[in-house]
C-alpha cells in the first residue's frame, strides 16, 4: 500500500468507536439513501454486492436485510472488527478498492458509499478498473460522495490524531471516470446537505458494466476511419458542395493521423471514433463520428461530455466547428456551446472555461 493507505488504515483504526457510535444509525435519518438503496438491491442482477469501504457496517447491513448476499470491505481492521460486531450476516474482509481480492465477473453489484473521498483522481481510475473487473457483464455499481474540487486535510477528529486527506470530486470527473473504465451512468442525483450532515452536496451515481470503451486509434484503423468518415459525414457535406468519392478520398488521406484520436469500440468493435486537439489555449474538438447504426443511443452524448469534463479539468474552453447541415449543432448547444462566428458553410462554436 502507499503511505497515504496506511495513513487512512491507520486513521479509522483510531476513530473506528467513535465512527460507529456517531454514524451508524445515519439511514435512519436518510430516506432518499434508503430509498436509492432498496432500489438498488432490487435492480442489481443477482450474486453478492460488494460495499466497499465499508466502515461500521451499516449499509451492509440495510442491503442484508433487504435480501442481498453481502461482503463488505474496508481497509481499516479495526472497522471490519466494528462492521461484524454491530451489523452481523454480511461477510466481512479487510482490503482495499485498488486492489479487490475478488475474482473477475463475480459481484451482482457494488457501493461505495462516501468511501471514494480518500482517492486522488489517478487511483480512482485504479479503482473504476477494479470496479469493473468484478462485475458480472450486467452488474451495477452505485457511487456516492461528496461533491466540490477540492482537498480538506483533517489531523484531529473527534479527539484523535488522524492523518486524513478528504478528495471532493467533481461529479463530472467521476462520470468520466466511470464511462472510461467501461462503465454506463444511468443514474445522476444531487441533493443539499440535511440537518446536521457536513454542509456538502452529495452526489449518487448509478452505472452498469458497458460494452462500450476506448482505444488509441493506429494506422491499421485507417480504412475504417476512411468508411466511417464517409458514411457519417456524406449527408451534410453534399448538400453543400456536392460528393465526389474520389476527392473526398484525396482529403482524408491528406488529413488522416492518429495522434489525438480513439477509436470508440462496443463489445470490442469498432463504431465510432473521436479526435481533440490543443489549439490556442482551448481543447478543439477536430472530429466525432458514430457509425449510423449505432446513433441516437446517447453514445456521442457520453463522448462529447468526456471531452468537456477534460476541458474542466484543465480549466480551459472547448472549441469545435460544424456543418449548417449537420443537426449536431443542437447536441452541441444542449451542452453549453454558443456560436462564435460563422460562414456560409459552418459554425463555430466554443464552450467557455468553467468558472
Amino acid at each position: 500500500m502507499t503511505d497515504a493507505a496506511d495513513r487512512t488504515r491507520d486513521s479509522y483504526d483510531r476513530v473506528a468507536g467513535e465512527y460507529a457510535r456517531r454514524v451508524s444509525g445515519e439511514l435512519v435519518h436518510k430516506p432518499l439513501d434508503r430509498a436509492l438503496l432498496a432500489a438498488f438491491a432490487e435492480m442489481a442482477p443477482d450474486g453478492p454486492i460488494a460495499d466497499l469501504g465499508c466502515g461500521p457496517g451499516h449499509v451492509a447491513g440495510h442491503l442484508h436485510a433487504l435480501g442481498r448476499a453481502v461482503i463488505g470491505i474496508d481497509l481499516s481492521p479495526a472497522m471490519v472488527e466494528t462492521a461484524a460486531r454491530l451489523s452481523p450476516g454480511p461477510e466481512y474482509r479487510q482490503g482495499t478498492m485498488l486492489a479487490l481480492d475478488l475474482a473477475a465477473a463475480s459481484l451482482g453489484g457494488a457501493i461505495a458509499y462516501y468511501s471514494i473521498i480518500h482517492l486522488t483522481e489517478d487511483e480512482l481510475v485504479t479503482a473504476f478498473a477494479e470496479l469493473r473487473r468484478v462485475l458480472r457483464p450486467d452488474g451495477a455499481a452505485l457511487i456516492a460522495f461528496h461533491a466540490g474540487r477540492h482537498v480538506l486535510r483533517m489531523e484531529d477528529w473527534w479527539g484523535h490524531s488522524v492523518a486524513l486527506d478528504f478528495h471532493f470530486h467533481a461529479p463530472a470527473t467521476v462520470r468520466r471516470l466511470l464511462e472510461g473504465a467501461g462503465l454506463t451512468v444511468e443514474w445522476d442525483l444531487r441533493r443539499q446537505p440535511g440537518p446536521g450532515e457536513a454542509q456538502t452536496e452529495r452526489a449518487y451515481l448509478l452505472a452498469r458494466a458497458s460494452p462500450l470503451r476506448l482505444r488509441p486509434a493506429t494506422g491499421a484503423d485507417r480504412e475504417f476511419l476512411r468508411a466511417l468518415h464517409h458514411t457519417c459525414f456524406r449527408p451534410w457535406v453534399e448538400p453543400i458542395w456536392g460528393w465526389d468519392e474520389a476527392d473526398q478520398d484525396r482529403r482524408f488521406a491528406a488529413a488522416f493521423t492518429t495522434e489525438g484520436r480513439s477509436i470508440v469500440e462496443l463489445s470490442g468493435r469498432p463504431i465510432g471514433t473521436i479526435r481533440t486537439t490543443r489549439v490556442e489555449g482551448a481543447l478543439f474538438l477536430a472530429d466525432v463520428a458514430v457509425a449510423p447504426e449505432h446513433q441516437r443511443r446517447g453514445i456521442g452524448a457520453r463522448l462529447l461530455r468526456g471531452v468537456l469534463a477534460e476541458a474542466d479539468r484543465e480549466g480551459v474552453p472547448v472549441r469545435l466547428q460544424v456543418l449548417r447541415t449537420n443537426p449536431a449543432r443542437r447536441l452541441y448547444e444542449r451542452h453549453g456551446f454558443t456560436i462564435e462566428r460563422e460562414t456560409p458553410e459552418r459554425f463555430h462554436m466554443v464552450r467557455p472555461a468553467p468558472g
